[in-house]
C-alpha cells in the first residue's frame, strides 16, 4: 500500500462495488417490467423465466417463494424481492445500505456531495424498506428515483473526487462490479438468442435481445453503431469487445487496467497488474479467436473465473492485513 490503509482501500473499493451493483439490479428491475409487459401476450414463460434467471446472474441473493405462472404475479414478486426484499444480500437496498456502511468508514476520503448523496439515497430508501410490508407504495417509482440518485453519486464521484488512491480503488471497485455482472447477463441471456431456431417468432426474439442491451445500458449505444440491425452474435461482440461503449467487458477492464497502472506507478508491476494486462491484452486480440469457439457461454464462463480471479488477487494484494 503506497498511502492508504489496506482496511480504506478496502472500503471505498466495496463502495464503489456496491454503488454500480444498485444501479445495475435497478436497470435489470426496470427492463425485467418492460419485458413482462411486451412479453404479456406473446409469451409469459418467457416473461417469468427472465425473472428466474436473476438467480444466476445474483449468485446468492434469495428468490421469493412463488410458484405460480400468472406474470404479473411473479414480476411483482421478484421487483419488491430484489428492490427492498428483507433477507435478500443482493437487493438494492441492501447494496445501498452497505455503500452508506463503507462510505461512513472512509468520510475522510469522500467529498461532501458524495457523502451526503449516498446517505439521503439511504435515509429515503430505509423509509421505503419500513413500509414494504404495506406495499403501500409503488415500487416502480421507487426503482426509477434510486435510480435516479444513484446517477447522481456516480456524477458527483466524476465531478468532485480527485483523482488520488482513493479514486482508484473506486474506480475499480465500480468497474470490477459492472464487468463481472455484465459477463454473468451475457453467459445467461444471450446464447439461447445465437441458436437461431427456423420457428422463430421474431417480435419475442427482438424484445429479448433489446432486453440485454438495455440490462447493460447499452442499447442505444449498440443502435448508434449498428442501427436496427439485432443480429445476437453482433449484440455479443459489442457487449464483450467494443472499446468505446461504457459497459463493455473491455472499456471496464481497460479503465481498470489504467487504475492500476497508476497505482502502481514506479514500483514495478504486482501479481494483479499483470492478471488485469493479461486479460485485457486477450480481449484486444484474440476476439475472432474467442468468439470462433462458437460456444458463448463457454467464453463467457472462462471470463468470469479470471475476473474473479482478478478481485481475489487485488482483495489478497491490497486488502489483507
Amino acid at each position: 500500500m503506497r498511502g492508504m490503509l489496506s482496511r480504506a482501500a478496502e472500503n471505498i473499493y466495496w463502495m464503489g462495488r456496491y454503488v454500480e451493483r444498485s444501479a445495475e439490479i435497478c436497470r435489470m428491475l426496470q427492463v425485467g417490467e418492460q419485458l413482462t409487459v411486451e412479453l404479456r401476450g406473446l409469451s409469459p414463460e418467457m416473461a417469468c423465466s427472465f425473472w428466474r434467471q436473476l438467480q444466476d446472474i445474483y449468485p446468492g441473493s434469495i428468490a421469493p417463494d412463488i410458484s405460480g405462472s400468472d406474470v404479473d404475479e411473479v414480476s411483482l414478486s421478484y421487483v419488491w424481492c430484489y428492490l427492498v426484499g428483507p433477507g435478500n444480500d443482493l437487493s438494492v437496498a441492501s447494496s445501498i445500505r452497505r455503500a452508506r456502511e463503507n462510505a461512513r468508514a472512509v468520510r475522510e476520503y469522500l467529498t461532501r456531495e458524495v457523502f451526503e448523496l449516498i446517505n439521503e439515497c439511504w435515509l429515503q430508501l430505509d423509509v421505503d424498506v419500513r413500509s414494504a410490508g404495506s406495499r403501500q407504495m409503488a415500487p416502480d417509482q421507487v426503482v426509477s428515483r434510486v435510480t435516479r440518485e444513484v446517477y447522481g453519486i456516480s456524477g458527483a464521484i466524476d465531478r468532485t473526487f480527485i483523482r488520488d488512491e482513493a479514486w482508484l480503488f473506486l474506480t475499480m471497485g465500480m468497474m470490477f462490479e459492472r464487468m463481472y455482472r455484465g459477463l454473468l447477463v451475457i453467459k445467461h441471456r444471450l446464447p439461447i438468442l445465437l441458436e437461431h431456431p427456423a420457428d422463430i417468432d421474431i417480435p419475442i426474439h427482438h424484445a429479448r435481445v433489446r432486453g440485454v442491451l438495455r440490462t447493460l445500458a447499452s442499447l442505444e449505444n449498440y443502435r448508434r453503431v449498428y442501427g436496427a440491425d439485432l443480429n445476437p452474435d453482433q449484440v455479443a461482440r459489442f457487449l464483450v469487445f467494443d472499446e468505446h461503449t461504457p459497459h463493455s467487458v473491455r472499456a471496464c477492464l481497460g479503465r481498470m487496467e489504467q487504475a492500476i497502472n497508476i497505482l502502481e506507478a514506479g514500483t514495478g508491476m504486482s501479481e494483479a497488474g499483470r492478471l488485469i494486462g493479461r486479460l485485457s491484452s486477450r480481449l484486444r486480440f484474440e476476439e475472432n479467436d474467442l468468439m470462433a469457439i462458437d460456444d458463448l457461454e463457454a467464453v463467457c464462463s472462462e471470463l468470469v473465473t479470471s475476473v474473479t480471479e482478478v478481485n481475489d488477487v487485488l482483495s489478497h494484494q491490497y486488502f489483507t492485513t
